[in-house]
Formats: structure tokens, sequence, C-alpha cells
């Protein structure tokens, strides 16, 4: 079935990539890769290990293209972060 699906994103000219163990690394690698290229990046996760990452490895030509979004489910809020510059941008409610 996953290769099913490769195919069609593929054949719709998508990037695809595959892990063939824990994602997270590849995730990282693949965001920070397109922002490179110049392209905003969303990463949207609630795993912390995605966000210590993201910290860890984003370089500062990357700061203004890659952002990091926690997504809550018990509360109203949004937390997006923006690498390297370590600003929070304030929760939001969206009711």
């Amino acid at each position: 079935m996953i290769d099913a699906l490769k195919v069609k994103f593929v054949r719709k000219n998508y990037r695809v990539y595959q892990a063939q163990d824990d994602a997270d690394v590849l995730i990282v690698q693949t965001a920070i890769e397109i922002a490179q290229e110049n392209h905003r990046v969303v990463v949207v996760s609630t795993d912390v290990d995605l966000l210590t990452l993201l910290i860890a490895n984003t370089p500062v030509s990357c700061n203004e293209q890659l952002f990091f979004m926690k997504p809550s489910i018990k509360k109203c809020e949004l937390i997006i972060m923006q690498f390297q510059l370590f600003r929070m941008i304030s929760p939001i409610c969206n009711k």
C-alpha cells in the first residue's frame, strides 16, 4: 500500500521519501533541505524529538524559512517557533 501511494505522489511531481527506521531524522533533514531551496517549511508535530533536532541542526541561512508548529489537542493554542533566533510567536487561538 505504501509503495502504491509513493507511485501516485511521484506521478503528481511530489517529492517522496521513505524512512527505513525512525523518521525523525529524515523529516528534519528534508525540512532543512527544502528550506535551503528558499521555500517556507512548517514542520507540524507534537513530538519534542523533532523540535530538539530542528533546534540543533537548523543553519542560520534557513532562519526565515523554517518553522515548527505544535498544535495542542487539549488547549486552544498554536505555538510556532522560528529557529536560531529562539523567538516564540504568541499563541494563537482559533475559536
